[in-house]
């Protein structure tokens, strides 16, 4: 699946990139050990989308890939997640938006944040 995604983002076919998270998101995944827990190729697959979206300029698609991701996720995601789509704001230079989304980020969603995400913010 990971493969998969790597390969529509190195294409840059975006729309099937879409169509490929839906179907992972509604689908159970034969590969996780019990049907509770999220597929271990779920996380790998959802980075090298957000990064694919994020760098098309697109942050609406990332930022919606981030909440389905939230919602089926066994565990809190790690700021890696965040910081992508802070970066992508900063060299956007939506700059406020950015501002926003860290702050969410950190008390909506309780993600520590890291270095990274610590000099996106500061360098903005």
């Amino acid at each position: 699946m990971s493969l998969v995604a790597a390969r529509l983002t190195a294409s840059r076919r975006l729309p099937s990139l879409q169509r490929l998270l839906e179907l992972v998101l509604t689908r159970p995944c034969p590969c996780a050990d019990d049907p509770i827990f999220s597929c271990p190729e779920l996380l790998p697959t959802f980075r090298k989308a957000i990064v694919a979206f994020a760098a098309s300029g697109d942050i609406p698609s990332p930022s919606h890939a981030l909440a389905s991701l939230r919602r089926v996720v066994d565990s809190p995601l790690p700021a890696e997640f965040y910081n992508i789509i802070l970066q992508a704001l900063s060299h956007l230079r939506r700059h406020n938006d950015a501002i926003r989304f860290y702050g969410e980020m950190t008390s909506v969603y309780r993600v520590a944040p890291d270095v990274h995400s610590h000099l996106q913010h500061i360098l903005q």
